[in-house]
């Protein structure tokens, strides 16, 4: 990739795009190259071949006249300076443009030499080294170029007050006068031109002085860059070695730390599949120990139920001909109310009434009485029902049955003018020992009496209550004998 800057030729002014200043000045044809016979002229190159054939140190042209081997850079006859002195003049004033470029370009280039950029303004610097190069040379040739006009116009001078002598001595008319004041004038205009030239040749000196402390300055400047260019290049290596060294131990930490985890991953394969073995055989004996929890409440609560039902007496004896026993009315004391709530919070127990008999040779039933409830019920109401129980008699009497009475909850702080608290009860049966229904609130078949109700102190007396049941006679119960 072709990176030179287009740049504008100080000898063709032409813009140059694709070749280096360098390169394109060794061949510009408008280049002025001094002669190769030493005559002291500066020819342009696509004119050399030209100014050889015409050259006064040429050999092979000594055969021309005097009048084709005028010599160079003459003054005419009016006076005038030939047009190189102007392109002399602009080629300085050109030099000084480019110098003041030059300056400007060298600042930019010393505020943007930091570290960070070396890479970039090294190859900036380099180019302007041969700008900087380039121009000293043409104001070597400006130089050169002065130096021989000034020998030319010395030359000239003395040629002209030879002749200004030769003539104030052979001619005294009038036009000689006059060509005398013209030549004196000239000459003046010549002392001017070389007191302007000597001036000029030490601007010259001075700029070429300035151009080579620039140059000076710009070597000091590229030797800081490459300093810290170089110690910027140990530190990176010192930096990347670093780097490498704690990288290779990373990769080495993370090799043992894969190795530790693909051992612990195994460790913990083999310990997930323990788990799952234990978890396995903790499940079966969860559910063995369930079921076993499950029997033992079972066998309790039975045990419990033996127990309530062990303590319950049964106050009527029934004997094959059912001539004796309790008829209609069953007045129940229960004890120690408050241990068996207790219980029959724990287990669930039943308590059972003694057996009675709805009248001579008539329905056997019982009272059943949940003391925590049943379903939605528990922890607020105790129920109670009646239980139709198969009977010896049971093929003499009507079936199914509809029994009907009422259970009052005896008051036993007010014996003379008790306030029980009764209700209705009512129960129908196909046959006897039939299995309790789903109490319903509003079935009669069951009574609910609130735990706020049955443990109040009004019903209860020495940790016993007592319940009076009585069926009711709307009906005539009979059997048929």
């Amino acid at each position: 990739m072709n990176n030179t800057k287009p740049f504008i030729c100080y000898f063709c002014n032409q813009t140059i795009k694709n070749e280096s200043e360098v390169g394109h000045t060794a061949l510009c044809s408008k280049v002025l190259i001094p002669c190769s016979y030493k005559c002291g002229s500066y020819i342009q190159r696509e004119n050399m071949a030209k100014h050889k054939s015409e050259c006064v140190n040429n050999t092979n042209s000594l055969k021309r006249s005097e009048k084709t081997r005028q010599p160079v850079n003459t003054i005419d006859r009016n006076g005038v300076v030939p047009t190189i002195n102007s392109k002399v003049h602009e080629d300085i004033t050109r030099l000084q443009q480019r110098y003041a470029e030059l300056e400007n370009r060298l600042q930019s280039q010393q505020s943007y030499s930091e570290p960070d950029n070396s890479k970039y303004n090294l190859a900036d610097m380099k180019n302007n080294l041969n700008h900087l190069s380039i121009a000293v040379q043409k104001l070597n040739y400006a130089q050169g170029i002065l130096s021989e006009w000034r020998k030319n116009i010395d030359s000239q001078a003395s040629l002209l007050k030879t002749t200004i002598a030769s003539v104030n001595a052979n001619n005294q008319s009038q036009t000689q006068d006059k060509e005398l004041k013209v030549v004196q004038e000239k000459l003046l205009e010549i002392e001017h031109l070389k007191m302007n030239l000597n001036m000029l040749n030490e601007t010259v000196y001075k700029e070429n002085s300035n151009i080579k402390k620039t140059e000076m300055n710009f070597a000091r400047s590229l030797d800081d860059l490459n300093t810290a260019v170089v110690s910027n290049r140990t530190a990176c290596v010192d930096m990347w070695n670093n780097n490498s060294k704690v990288l290779d131990n990373v990769i080495g930490d993370l090799r043992n730390t894969l190795a530790s985890l693909d051992e612990q991953k195994a460790k913990t394969a083999s310990l997930v599949f323990d788990i799952r073995a234990v978890n396995q055989m903790a499940s079966e004996a969860a559910d063995k120990t369930e079921i076993h929890d499950k029997e033992v409440k079972q066998l309790r609560r039975e045990l419990n139920q033996l127990q309530i039902d062990s303590e319950v007496l049964e106050s009527i004896v029934t004997t094959s001909e059912g001539n004796s026993g309790c008829y209609k009315q069953l007045l129940w004391r229960i004890t120690e109310i408050e241990s068996k709530m207790i219980r029959a919070k724990e287990n669930a127990i039943v308590l059972k009434s003694p057996i009675f008999y709805t009248h001579q040779y008539g329905y056997k039933i019982r009272l059943l009485l949940y003391l925590n409830g049943l379903n939605k019920w528990k922890d607020r109401y105790a129920l109670a029902c009646l239980h139709v129980l198969k009977g010896e008699f049971d093929p003499l009497l009507k079936w199914p049955c509809t029994l009907e009475g009422t259970i009052a909850l005896r008051d036993l702080s007010n014996i003379e003018k008790p306030k029980n608290f009764s209700k209705y009860i009512k129960t129908k049966r196909s046959e006897g020992d039939e299995d309790e229904d789903e109490p319903q609130e509003s079935n009669p078949t069951y009574i609910f009496i609130p735990h706020n109700v049955l443990l109040k102190d009004t019903y209860v007396k020495d940790d016993t209550i007592f319940l009076d049941i009585n069926i009711e006679e709307k009906v005539k119960y009979e059997t048929a004998i």
